[in-house]
């Protein structure tokens, strides 16, 4: 059974290797549900599909080691440096914010004058 579902694994990660090939630059990118209705049969794509997706792009990656980037509007490879740093930078920006709200979470957290109980009713 586990040499099907690797099998199956390695279909779909050359599946999605294939669309990428497709997908050049950003202004070519794809939407993760619309790389799940080429991948998957209708109806048969898992219900997590995009983040399915997202692990079979980073699987895709580093099997066929190609740069795949993410935008609002979907996936790319990245074909030019002024991609590569846009990408790049964006994640780096990406980073500082969500360590400024864990920061955030954390000092707010150990200043709050109530305690919650399991049920999510305050315990003044």
């Amino acid at each position: 059974m586990a040499t099907r579902e690797r099998a199956t694994n390695e279909e779909v990660t050359r599946k999605v290797y294939e669309v990428m090939l497709e997908h050049l630059g950003i202004a070519n990118a794809i939407s993760a549900s619309k790389i799940a209705g080429v991948v998957w049969p209708k109806g048969a794509a898992p219900s997590d599909a995009p983040r399915e997706i997202r692990a079979y792009i980073r699987k895709v990656m580093e099997t066929y080691r190609i740069a795949i980037a993410s935008s609002g509007r979907g996936y790319y490879v990245i074909t030019t440096k002024g991609e590569l740093r846009r990408y790049v930078k964006g994640l780096g920006d990406q980073i500082k914010e969500l360590k400024a709200r864990a920061q955030l979470v954390w000092d707010v957290y150990h200043g709050m004058d109530v305690e919650f109980k399991a049920d999510g009713k305050g315990n003044d």
